[in-house]
């Protein structure tokens, strides 16, 4: 049974449609998807060339008659014509394009999931959603154990899930469904890319477009709810959608832990008095032993952690939609270590340290793939990428299957008009990861006399002393982890 908010795409006609999903063809392929989920058809020329479905925001208005036009002049040019209306939308979302060969996209972290199985000839959202897969033989069981770290820290870096034979499409890549072979579509030119803009232009740039993403939330949605946490991304969405944010038409949520040292919650209680933000803390509920076994098998095996745990909480959102912050640490140099140059090179053991994944075979060999992949780009583009095609693509994006059982998810900082001036950034404002302070200095500066994930006063060596615990328990039950990196770091490797 396809679990709810998900899709699948096979070449064999469904005999049936399941309750609450529908069906589209696109030459000849079959599209069954979740009936809330936004459809669009592509036309051009008059004929149906493609389909779009998930939660697709129209930032740039390119919906007419509740159709995608393309009007280019050959196939070629057709799938260009589409990758650049792919660009205009914000939000999670499926594209299914046929021209030379028939091709599917994803968005920019892979929100709306794509694993396929080349042999059956098979695609969808997650392992779940897969038609005619025996999901319980197809686990390997033994790779789950030995790479999870108490159902924590699960994911898995490239292409490689949990089920045998079942890849994942990666952002900024499409699927030739006729090949079953990938491909990068961007970035294409590493002259291009590695081309850097004066900081304050990208930063105003990233302020219009965070801007353009929130008045289509509001134009679109009834109940928005936005999170606010004392970290850098909630903050940026926060001052991007303050018009919003002060006439009501958004609302803000902290999930509370109940502790009595919380960042997140003291941040948020004094930021929200002071400027008459409508904030709620919504207290955490636990998951129950079936709730987490429903949404480790809901989102592909693919997310653990907090979110496992807790994630019932979302439950109690009165919201038809949920804003979250997933996408700003590219912006961030989140995986750049102080020795990193644009001419560094790394092996997979070195990508798979800074992503805090074992070196093991399976993993290696997927990660040495992606970096042949990507062998044309200097080092920092490499590392962003990373962070947005091995991190997001592979933790984040398969979030949403979960996070989205209740409501649509919108991430507008991976709106890929913002993911692109990200890019721009010239390495030292990436590497010191300020740009969304100037972000929020410029439309709400207020918000920046608040610290960013830390208190002012005793409170802050507490919050130290919890995460070096945390620390101190992840290491005690990785050790090759620990031994890993502390090989490197002493032979220089």
């Amino acid at each position: 049974m396809i679990p709810p908010r998900q899709y699948y795409l096979t070449s064999t006609r469904p005999e049936e449609i399941p309750d609450g999903y529908r069906s589209v063809s696109v030459d000849d392929w079959h599209l069954v998807f979740d009936d809330s989920f936004d459809s669009l058809p592509v036309v051009a020329d008059g004929e149906r060339v493609g389909h779009v479905v998930g939660t697709i925001l129209d930032v740039r208005d390119r919906r007419e008659d509740g159709e995608l036009r393309l009007s280019p002049g050959d196939a070629d040019s057709l799938d260009a014509a589409f990758q650049d209306a792919l660009v205009d939308f914000a939000g999670h979302f499926l594209g299914l394009l046929d021209a030379n060969q028939s091709s599917a996209y994803t968005d920019p972290i892979g929100g709306c999931p794509l694993v396929y199985d080349p042999d059956e000839g098979v695609a969808g959202a997650t392992p779940a959603a897969l038609p005619g897969i025996d999901r319980e033989a197809r686990f390997q069981t033994a790779l789950f154990d030995r790479l999870n770290h108490n159902e924590d820290y699960i994911f898995l870096p490239g292409a490689v899930t949990y089920y045998r034979n079942v890849e994942r499409l990666l952002p900024n890549h499409r699927l030739d469904l006729d090949s079953w072979e990938t491909t990068r579509f961007w970035p294409s030119d590493p002259e291009a890319i590695s081309t850097y803009d004066e900081t304050t232009a990208v930063a105003e740039s990233m302020s219009q477009l965070l801007r353009d993403v929130f008045a289509e939330i509001a134009a679109t949605y009834e109940n928005p709810v936005n999170p606010l946490t004392a970290g850098q991304d909630s903050r940026t969405l926060l001052a991007a959608a303050r018009p919003w944010v002060a006439d009501g038409d958004i609302q803000t949520v902290t999930w509370d832990t109940g502790e009595l040292v919380d960042v997140d919650m003291d941040v948020a209680r004094r930021l929200s008095a002071n400027h008459e933000v409508d904030w709620n803390p919504v207290p955490t509920v636990t998951a129950t032993e079936a709730q987490k076994r429903w949404w480790l098998e809901t989102t592909g095996h693919a997310v653990g952690g907090t979110i496992k745990d807790i994630h019932p909480t979302l439950e109690l959102f009165d919201a038809d939609l949920h804003v979250n912050g997933f996408g700003g640490a590219i912006a961030r140099g989140k995986f750049w270590e102080d020795a990193d140059g644009p001419d560094s090179t790394f092996d997979a053991g070195e990508l798979l340290a800074r992503l805090h994944r074992p070196e093991d075979p399976v993993l290696e060999e997927a990660v040495e793939e992606w970096y042949e992949g990507v062998s044309q780009f200097d080092a920092y583009t490499q590392l962003d990428l990373v962070t947005q095609e091995l991190r997001y693509g592979c933790w984040a994006g398969p979030h949403f299957p979960g996070l989205a059982r209740h409501r649509d998810v919108v991430s507008p900082l991976a709106y890929f008009p913002v993911v692109r001036e990200m890019f721009r950034l010239a390495p030292p404002v990436r590497r010191n990861g300020n740009v969304q302070h100037l972000i929020v200095d410029r439309l709400w500066s207020e918000l920046n006399e608040y610290p960013y994930n830390m208190f002012t006063d005793w409170r802050e060596f507490v919050r130290r002393a919890k995460h070096l615990k945390y620390k101190s328990q992840y290491a005690a039950k990785r050790p090759d982890l620990v031994y890993s990196f502390l090989s490197r770091k002493l032979t220089g490797e």
